[in-house]
């Protein structure tokens, strides 16, 4: 692979990584009724909301995977609880990933595959760089981001073959 190409190749993903962040960010769930989540959820709902009050309910599509938000206040604060249909809830990490992290993120991945891999990038190479902007900010969030593998990842690898690489990456987060 030329060194044009491998520039191009960066870009691309680059733009896509970043594209994907903005529009996670904007997507906005359908209001759902508290009679429309699953049993699992329910029960997970009660468990959460203990010396609190619901807001309402969400239902969002996340890469063909349904996700329930429970909007909460507890304390006098909004707090916001992303789960899984079976009622596991997906914490999500206590920082962003700017758009220059991400550009780095996919740049970093980029050069692994090319210099230490077949050149052709996939979801491990992604995976195993963004470990490393997780970590920089809180290293707590190592275990949401192990957690959101277990959860969200697992559920679309055995869908995509394009998840299966990056499912398969999963035991480079266990350092």
């Amino acid at each position: 692979m030329t060194g044009l190409r491998i520039v191009a190749v960066v870009l691309v993903t680059t733009l896509l990584l970043s594209t994907y962040a903005q529009v996670q960010e904007q997507e906005q769930g359908k209001k759902i009724n508290r009679s429309d989540l699953p049993p699992a959820v329910e029960k997970a709902v009660v468990e959460q909301s203990k010396g609190g009050s619901i807001r309402g309910f969400e239902e969002e599509k996340h890469g063909g995977q349904t996700l329930y938000e429970v909007k909460l206040m507890a304390n006098g604060r909004k707090k916001n609880v992303l789960m899984a249909a079976d009622g596991t809830v997906v914490e999500r990490p206590s920082t962003v990933m700017s758009t220059a992290e991400a550009v780095a993120v996919g740049f970093s991945a980029g050069l692994e595959a090319h210099y230490f891999g077949n050149g052709a990038m996939e979801g491990s190479h992604i995976a195993r760089q963004l470990l490393g902007t997780v970590l920089k900010d809180n290293p707590e969030d190592a275990k949401k981001l192990r957690q959101y593998f277990d959860v969200v990842v697992k559920a679309r690898a055995k869908k995509s073959k394009a998840w299966q690489s990056y499912w398969e990456a999963r035991k480079s987060l266990d350092r």
